[in-house]
């Protein structure tokens, strides 16, 4: 799952090149978009809210936007702290490539519903693998209807 998320934030390398960011540190600026994604989605999950992981990666949109929000300014924050961009390059960097990220995550995601790069596969992986999301979202909608 790392993988093609980090593969998802290399097609944006263009966003990256344009920014002020210098040759050496472009690489490792990508890699720490992919971190900062997992951050903030495991921090999701890690407070509970794995149905709004859910309607996040199925298109529902419900917590879109915070979710995305939330990318933004850590990834502002660190691109400011490690990366030395001031704070508007950083913000205008941050807000250029986190929801084209995203968009392309949530739609390969969406597109690979029951396979290795789907929904409930990013979950569990997200959780350590500790939690089948498939079998805990099937008892929660037995759990709805009865």
């Amino acid at each position: 799952m790392f993988e093609k998320l980090n593969e998802i934030v290399k097609e944006s390398e263009q966003i990256f090149l344009a920014s002020e960011l210098s040759k050496n540190a472009l690489n490792d600026a990508m890699h720490e978009a992919t971190g900062v994604i997992v951050d903030v989605l495991k921090a999701q999950l890690d407070r509970g809210k794995a149905n709004d992981l859910m309607s996040y990666f199925t298109g529902e949109e419900s917590n879109y936007q915070n979710l995305t929000d939330a990318m933004v300014n850590k990834y502002a924050n660190r691109l400011n702290s490690y990366f030395n961009l001031n704070i508007k390059a950083a913000k205008t960097l941050s807000e250029q490539v986190m929801p084209i990220i995203m968009s392309k995550f949530i739609h390969q995601t969406i597109a690979s519903k029951k396979e290795e790069n789907g929904v409930f596969s990013l979950l569990n992986w997200l959780s350590g693998n500790t939690v089948n999301f498939e079998n805990f979202f099937l008892k929660l909608n037995v759990v709805q209807v009865a």
